[in-house]
């Protein structure tokens, strides 16, 4: 039977839940992968998916390099475009995402897991008034 989900190892994500950080980054478990939006004006910088760095992390697959997927508060891709890619190609339904608060730490959001139900148009995050 195939995997429908593999899970980022704990030493890649607890990095994330330092008290330092004051919550801009939240690791939410298993989400399913349809619930990833990509808006390629929000990636830090423009490249294309490359097909051979896909299809090498599918074939030569090493767990202590599953990071979380990096996303928005809304769902929206921010880092991982190839992890995301790999793990669509490996038939996976769930993945890590880290949420990336930005500049706004300590959004509150509702429970972490409801920004991915089936209410997540109507998610808005509370940001502070800088």
């Amino acid at each position: 039977m195939a995997k429908n989900y593999i899970p980022s190892p704990d030493y890649l994500t607890s990095m994330y839940s330092n008290p330092q950080f004051d919550g801009r980054w939240i690791v939410v478990r298993k989400v399913p992968i349809n619930k990833i939006q990509i808006d390629y004006s929000l990636f830090s910088f423009q490249n294309e998916i490359n097909q051979r760095d896909v299809d090498w992390i599918c074939k030569d697959f090493h767990i202590e390099a599953w990071y979380p997927i990096m996303v928005t508060p809304k769902s929206f891709l921010l880092d991982g475009q190839h992890r995301l890619a790999a793990a669509k190609k490996m038939g996976l339904k769930y993945i890590d995402v880290v949420i990336d608060n930005g500049n706004t730490p300590n959004v509150p959001c509702k429970n972490n897991r409801d920004i991915f139900n089936d209410k997540i148009s109507t998610f808005t995050p509370i940001t502070q008034n800088l």
